[in-house]
Parts: C-alpha cells; sequence; structure tokens
C-alpha cells in the first residue's frame, strides 16, 4: 500500500470540518465513523493505543510531518513551554499541536 506524501493535502470538506482534511494525516487516510464498517473480518479492537502498530512507511510519514511542522510551528511542550525540536515531539505533543487543533 502507498503511503501519500505528507506535503500534499487530500481535497475536500473532510471528515474533521476544514478542506484539505478528509480524514486525513499528512495524507495518510485515518479510520473515521463514516469510513469504518465493522464486520467480523476486522472486528478486533486494541484498546492500548501503544499497543497498535504502524507500518514503517505510515512512521517515515509522520516523521516527516513533525520535521516539517513541529519548528515551523513554533511547537511546546504542553508542561514546560519549552519550545520543542522534532527529536524531542512525542504522542502526547503530536495530538495536541497537530491532531487536535482539527
Amino acid at each position: 500500500t502507498a503511503v501519500p506524501d505528507p506535503d500534499r493535502q487530500p481535497s475536500g470538506s473532510g471528515h474533521f470540518g476544514g478542506p484539505g482534511r478528509t480524514g486525513a494525516i499528512g495524507g495518510m487516510m485515518m479510520p473515521t465513523a463514516s469510513t469504518t464498517r465493522v464486520t467480523r473480518r476486522n472486528s478486533s479492537r486494541i484498546p492500548k493505543t501503544e499497543e497498535r502498530a504502524l507500518s514503517l512507511k505510515e512512521l517515515q510519514t509522520l516523521r516527516r510531518l513533525i520535521v516539517r511542522r513541529c519548528e515551523a510551528e513554533g511547537w511546546a511542550d504542553l508542561d514546560t513551554g519549552v519550545g520543542l525540536t522534532p527529536e524531542a515531539v512525542n504522542l502526547y505533543h503530536l495530538v495536541h499541536h497537530y491532531i487536535l487543533p482539527l
């Protein structure tokens, strides 16, 4: 499965209420209520986020997105307010600075 370039934003009004946000993170399609059907074949759930997997290509795409946006947008640590470098970004930072603003 090909992973789209994170610099290319998908078109459309999107599931998250903004242009170019069609359930995508950096061009990766993310499941939404309207795009996911639960069937017997895909009904298994992994409740702990830390136990869910990403492919290597998805991780590489996510890394490029963080490198491109972290310093350009002035991401800062939520507790200390100290500016972040791409190497210091964790899942909580990503959620706060990139996912929640959608």
